[in-house]
């Protein structure tokens, strides 16, 4: 896999080095200031919704859009089965569960247990 260790950088370090030159908005990467200017074209856009007529300039955006209109909710949450419409909703939930876990105490040592459940040298564990 390579990697490319600036824009690897800039985008862990919230480093936004591209500017979009009509709204001034600021990206990480050309790519993104690229997809962004479909926002400012959208009136010549040849895809249209066929619900509500909103029009895209990518086949793929209009897919996106029209999960909106029928309600399907593809992308499903491993842990806790929350369903989402768009990928980036579920990476959002999840990240939820990373801090939950993160902060969750540990729990106590079973009932006896004088040594917080650790096995001194010497001794053999079971597993029952």
């Amino acid at each position: 896999m390579i990697v490319r260790y600036g824009v690897y950088t800039q985008v862990h370090t919230g480093e936004r080095r591209h500017q979009c030159g009509v709204c001034d908005k600021r990206f990480s990467e050309p790519s993104s200031v690229k997809r962004h200017m479909y926002v400012h074209s959208r009136h010549e856009a040849p895809h249209a919704c066929p619900t509500c007529g909103r029009r895209y300039a990518a086949p793929c955006y209009l897919r996106e859009h029209l999960l909106s209109h029928s309600g399907a909710r593809p992308c499903k949450c491993p842990v806790c089965d929350k369903q989402y419409s768009r990928a980036g909703h579920l990476t959002r939930h999840l990240r939820q569960h990373k801090r939950q876990t993160a902060a969750a105490p540990l729990p106590p040592p079973a009932a006896g247990d004088d040594d917080g459940g650790q096995i001194s040298p010497g001794s053999e564990a079971t597993v029952a």
